[in-house]
């Protein structure tokens, strides 16, 4: 049986992984890729999708001290066990936006 093929044109690419941000690089991925222990360290998932900037984001960018997160002020995050097996990514430091839902306009405050 022969099967159509789906146009090249509709074809999505491979999404990237934030693990795979340049150094230099700034990304935006889903808030659900902060990974915060009871100890209030903080990581990301290495297998997070890099986004379109939109709604319900954080900023990540990378450089040789490791990531920056820039999180938006508005939702708060709960603590969760590291699963063995789950692979993260340390993060260097985090600022907190004034914007309310997608970081990156306004000043920072530095926590």
């Amino acid at each position: 049986m022969k099967t159509a093929k789906l146009p090249t044109e509709l074809l999505a690419e491979k999404p990237r992984r934030v693990s795979e941000l340049a150094m230099g690089e700034t990304g935006y991925v889903g808030l659900f890729a902060l990974i915060v222990t009871p100890e209030q360290d903080c990581f990301l998932d290495a297998k997070g999708t890099l986004e379109k900037r939109s709604l319900m984001q954080m900023t990540v960018r990378r450089d040789e001290e490791g990531f920056h997160v820039v999180l938006p002020s508005e939702p708060e995050y709960t603590t969760q066990l590291l699963l063995e097996g789950i692979d993260v990514l340390p993060i260097a430091s985090i600022q907190i936006s004034k914007d309310r839902w997608t970081p990156g306009m306004g000043e920072l405050v530095t926590r």
